[in-house]
């Protein structure tokens, strides 16, 4: 405002000259108000702790600051045991942070399901988009780890049988399952994976499969059901606030709805017919059919895809209602069984522990009694028919490039996770960690079906590609040297998902666990035996060549993401929608 001119007291003002000095006082009083109201506004801010740190804070940050240089290090990470924000420095960073690159007000806790701005669907979960964020320090043991320095399995204690990873066969032979085994606390607490938040967002959410996860886990296979479905399982009834096995309450039990010719589970997980029905106390009328599952179909994803696209085709050509039980005659490994729940409403159950006493059944396929792994049925089909059930059908197309990266929790592992991630971010583009060994099949399938490019080195979790839409891609990470690629490249083709790979060229960029060889083997030396390569299968390529730990050059990375992006239908019409550009 520009200063008023002098004048002589005697001179009186013009009436214009009056109005313009009112306005402006009045001007000046409406500024005053604002100012004021804008300053109680930011000291309210300030209290509830969304505005500038306060000087508790400060001093805190200065407190940490001063410890630091005490110690001779300077401060490298974002939130450390105080809570104060610190600047980040190379190679201690822990994999798959991510509460601390979404971010959240650092007097609250992490979300339990952190996700990107598009909500908490289930797609979402877990989900970083740029730009990259800051995080916390790691234990030397686990900055080494992700550098290569050491080989983990000599951090595995052998002092008790808890930790002991070589088992001994009954008849003293090579015992391949037990060899590959890895200790789940170790391996946990190397790859960070309770520190980083993965654990928490992982695992919980089944789903409309909800009740039937807890299948396993309950003594009563019965306790699942709500009251109608209990209506319809022949081995419950409701008692009114539970539904229970017809076991636990014998006067429930009676020979009604009798049937012709009724069989019985013998000893052997089997059907045998029944000769008199007097010796059955309960008859059940649903489909009843035996499982036989063998040890590769139980451990191995690949494996289990073939058994159960079998037990699907054969199914659901002949029945189309979820009133079936399944009877499991063997198996070692129960980790895939939730996928029953998509075909049954009832539990599946162990033939030979978990049928009540003189159960009869009435409804038995005559002609095929055990079903065993085969590739009957069509893949689309059925991934079609799970993407219903588990309610999916509705998810949004993607909108953004998104890179998942599976993160394997056991062995196998990509030791610079992080920087990948961190490379992906720098393109521009979402990235979501994938431990699909402790995702759900609803959280597996959610995510999938969001992802547009899937990276992972080799191994049987790349057969997830089939649930990817048409038009993204899978990548392959080969170690050093490995000649064995599986089937991977088939099987994304045939769900009509582009496939790349890329391998290892500098053996001093993968850590080798020569415990898996013997001195036949190494009799050469160790160099002389890596210039040879692998085998095309055998021992050796499943123990030694598979089972490497490797470091993925980011630059190269980077140029394997574009050119996964550029030979993409579905990845090159996103990059136009976002106005994508390679840097």
């Amino acid at each position: 405002m520009r200063a008023s001119r002098s004048r002589s007291p005697g001179r009186s003002k013009s009436p214009s000259r009056q109005k313009a000095q009112k306005g402006e006082k009045g001007g000046c009083a409406w500024v005053a108000v604002v100012l004021v109201l804008a300053f109680l506004w930011i000291a309210t801010i300030e209290m509830r702790g969304f505005g500038p740190a306060s000087q508790g804070q400060l001093e805190q940050e200065q407190r940490l600051r001063r410890r630091g240089d005490e110690s001779g290090l300077r401060q490298t990470f974002v939130e450390g045991d105080d809570g104060v924000v610190e600047k980040p420095r190379d190679g201690l960073i822990a994999a798959g942070e991510i509460e601390e690159r979404i971010g959240r007000p650092r007097d609250q806790p992490a979300p339990p399901l952190p996700c990107n701005e598009a909500g908490n669907a289930a797609w979402n979960k877990g989900v970083v988009s740029p730009p990259k964020k800051k995080r916390r320090v790691v234990p030397p043991v686990v900055d080494a780890f992700r550098k290569g320095f050491v080989d983990w399995h000599e951090l595995i204690p052998t002092h008790s049988s808890l930790w002991e990873r070589y088992g001994e066969s009954g008849d003293g032979k090579f015992n391949f399952m037990k060899l590959v085994m890895k200790e789940t606390m170790v391996t946990d607490f190397l790859t960070q994976y309770k520190e980083s938040g993965l654990a928490r967002i992982y695992g919980t959410d089944h789903g409309p499969l909800a009740n039937y996860s807890s299948c396993n886990m309950l003594d009563d296979a019965c306790a699942i059901h709500a009251k109608r479905t209990c209506d319809l399982d022949s081995l419950c009834f409701w008692d009114g606030s539970l539904c229970q096995s017809v076991e636990k309450h014998p006067h429930r039990s009676g020979p009604w709805l009798r049937c012709a010719e009724p069989q019985m589970i013998n000893d052997r997980g089997s059907f045998r017919r029944v000769q008199n029905t007097s010796t059955c106390d309960r008859f059940v009328h649903e489909k009843a059919l035996v499982v036989s599952v063998d040890g590769e179909a139980s451990e191995m994803f690949y494996h289990w895809w073939r058994f159960f696209r079998g037990v699907f085709g054969y199914v659901k050509n002949k029945y189309e209602e979820k009133r079936i039980h399944f009877l499991i005659r063997s198996s070692t490994n129960t980790q895939f069984f939730h996928y029953f729940g998509l075909l049954s409403n009832s539990c599946w159950r162990r033939a030979k522990t978990q049928i009540p006493a003189r159960t009869c059944f009435c409804d038995v396929d005559p002609e095929k009694t055990a079903l065993k792994r085969g590739s009957e049925g069509s893949d689309a089909i059925l991934i079609r028919y799970l993407v219903n059930q588990l309610g999916l059908t509705n998810q949004p197309e993607p909108t953004r490039i998104r890179v998942g990266l599976v993160s394997r929790r056991r062995k196998r592992f990509i030791l610079n996770e992080l920087e990948l991630v961190d490379a992906c971010l720098d393109l521009g583009l979402d990235v979501q960690v994938l431990p699909l060994e402790e995702m759900t099949l609803y959280e597996q399938l959610a995510a999938l079906r969001a992802v547009t490019i899937l990276v992972g080195i080799h191994g049987s979790g790349l057969n997830n590609a089939i649930f990817l839409r048409r038009g993204s891609v899978l990548v392959q990470l080969l170690p050093y040297k490995l000649n064995y690629k599986g089937a991977f490249q088939s099987n994304a083709m045939r769900a009509g998902v582009e496939y790349k790979e890329w391998a290892l060229k500098d053996p001093k960029l993968s850590r080798f666990h020569w415990e898996f060889l013997g001195e036949r083997e190494l009799r050469n030396g160790r160099d002389a035996y890596l210039a040879k390569g692998s085998p095309n299968s055998g021992p050796e390529v499943y123990t030694f060549w598979i089972n490497q730990d490797i470091i993925v050059p980011v630059d190269e990375f980077k140029n394997l993401i574009v050119d996964a992006i550029r030979s993409s239908p579905l990845n090159r019409n996103i990059a136009n929608q976002m106005r994508w550009k390679a840097p």
